[in-house]
């Protein structure tokens, strides 16, 4: 934990660390050029930058100590060595171009190239896979209105879950194969024993983020006046049908949460519509938006119907909806660290994603008084004692070989 244990803490409380215990940071850039919101607007910005006369590539990278045109680089997409910046023609592509949990609910496109990234985190990308879920929560500050964790499937930015801060990774599995849980040693066969049932790491998962996954967790501990610790702590209940209950749950807010992308229930092969749908089109590349008696305005675009709560919607402290709608403005919010950043997309191609992001917060809305009542039930009843699971040995928290 970063931050000191209060009295009021609870003691039979579990740890995320003693749960899953490698965790991580996400990306560092140290520059903003480099992620945008479509595969074209990052390509064209990695474009103009190969194509500039050698002497200016540095003022548009933005160097930095740990980023610079004159150096080769590793690869962490591949086991390659990358030819410096300063050396690249017009005609040589990015290492790769993907997607990253940019901010909670915001999935974007970057240039995964290690020579415009400062901190890359290999051991992150390498645990990439099919089943791989990301659970991003802060460090340092506790977490506050809103989820205490989110889940992603995409490898997150460093300052993901609120757009500030800094934040803490924990994969699911140390591999990309999915074969080595992110679990203390132990945990699943000493569950089984107080449970008396059998228990498989996809079910911890989902416990974990059907306890965390929604704003009931940090709602009920501010109620009460219990400090919400950092990285958050976890109640596990003794009661095996509550237990497989709230791992439902999380498997349902999981499937939301990565965009349909993990726990899909059977015979679904994407995620249902919400009730907004889209009421006028965006005819021009907007520039502005606002919110008013059930309808969200995007330029000259309408839609609706979306909630207040969906509106209001916050990750501590990060509106997600204005968030997402801001990083998209033709004038986007946020610094700027390069000219490149001036390169925005051609064409708004993103309602489809607007709708998606809409239906997915609408749901967490509709699911989290399930997530507070369960939660009520497993606070009200005996919990498993943090003292009597298994404790990580210093191996399971370090990071995997790259």
């Amino acid at each position: 934990p970063f931050v000191p244990k209060s009295d009021k803490e609870p003691t039979e409380w579990l740890d995320l660390p003693d749960l899953m215990p490698w965790s991580g940071r996400g990306i560092q850039f140290s520059r903003t050029w480099p992620v945008g919101e479509t595969q074209d607007v990052v390509r064209d910005r990695w474009g103009n930058l190969v194509s500039t006369d050698d002497d200016r590539r540095a003022e548009l990278l933005k160097e930095s100590r740990d980023a610079k045109v004159s150096k080769k680089y590793r690869s962490f997409l591949r086991p390659s060595q990358l030819n410096p910046l300063a050396s690249l023609r017009s005609t040589d592509n990015p290492d790769g171009i993907e997607q990253i949990a940019y901010r909670s609910f915001d999935r974007q496109w970057c240039l995964a190239d290690r020579r415009v990234i400062d901190m890359p985190r290999p051991a992150l990308w390498k645990s990439r896979g099919e089943d791989q879920i990301f659970v991003v929560t802060l460090t340092g500050d506790s977490a506050a209105n809103g989820p205490a964790v989110v889940a992603t499937s995409y490898v997150p930015d460093l300052n993901s879950f609120r757009g500030v801060g800094g934040g803490l990774v924990f994969p699911a599995y140390r591999d990309g194969s999915g074969s080595e849980p992110n679990l203390t040693g132990g945990l699943c066969e000493a569950l089984e024993d107080h449970l008396e049932v059998g228990i498989d790491p996809t079910q911890i998962f989902g416990y974990v983020y059907g306890i965390l996954g929604t704003s009931a967790y940090t709602d009920y501990l501010t109620a009460h006046e219990i400090p919400i610790a950092s990285p958050p702590a976890v109640p596990i209940t003794s009661d095996s049908n509550l237990f497989r209950k709230v791992a439902s749950l999380g498997h349902d807010l999981i499937w939301w949460h990565t965009w349909g992308q993990r726990f899909a229930p059977p015979g679904a092969s994407e995620l249902p519509t919400g009730s907004a749908t889209e009421l006028e089109p965006v005819t021009e590349y907007p520039n502005d938006f606002t919110y008013s008696d059930g309808t969200l305005h995007v330029g000259t675009g309408q839609f609706g119907p979306v909630t207040q709560a969906v509106w209001d919607f916050e990750v501590s402290g990060l509106q997600v909806v204005k968030s997402w709608l801001g990083y998209r403005m033709w004038d986007r919010k946020g610094r700027k660290s390069s000219p490149l950043d001036d390169i925005r997309p051609e064409a708004w191609t993103l309602t489809e994603e607007l709708l998606l992001l809409l239906s997915i917060l609408e749901h967490t809305v509709n699911a989290t008084p399930k997530a507070a009542e369960l939660l009520e039930q497993v606070l009200g009843g005996p919990l498993i004692r943090a003292e009597d699971l298994p404790t990580p040995t210093d191996a399971e928290r370090k990071a995997p070989r790259t």
